[in-house]
């Protein structure tokens, strides 16, 4: 399992480099690459968006560090699809 989160990981990275450049985010199927790459992005980091209805689960049992953590990973996503990062 672990040389296969490797290479998962590896893959992902090497996807979010390619999908979060310009020119190949507006070639790309859906929103421009932008849905598939909000949810590479946010899969990659360890967090989920429900595919279809673009929503985020979110219950009770999550604390606010889960909370902090997962506006942190989605700012950071929203600075490299703007431009200001390079992820």
């Amino acid at each position: 399992p672990s040389s296969e989160n490797a290479k998962l990981k590896a893959k992902l990275k090497t996807m979010l480099k390619t999908a979060s450049r310009p020119e190949v985010l507006g070639k790309v199927g859906g929103f421009g690459g932008l849905f598939e790459f909000t949810h590479a992005y946010l899969w990659y980091h360890g967090l989920l968006i429900m595919p279809f209805f673009n929503m985020f689960l979110i219950c009770p049992q999550h604390s606010q560090q889960d909370l902090d953590r997962f506006v942190m990973v989605f700012d950071e996503m929203i600075s490299i699809i703007m431009g200001a990062s390079e992820g």
